[in-house]
């Protein structure tokens, strides 16, 4: 993933981490952020995967 996004391959990301215990954290750039519709769409297509 690195690799794509330093050639300019990803212009987009969003992700959520877990510090442990009840502590998260969600972030976002890109087009993931500035169009939130194809956010969302990438956000429903995790969730789906995950149940």
């Amino acid at each position: 993933m690195l690799e794509e996004a330093e050639q300019g391959e990803i212009v987009g990301i969003i992700a959520a981490v877990h510090y442990g215990g009840d502590e998260q954290g969600f972030f976002g750039s890109g087009t993931m952020c500035s169009i939130p519709t194809m956010g969302l769409h990438a956000l429903l297509n995790l969730a789906k995967k995950l149940l």
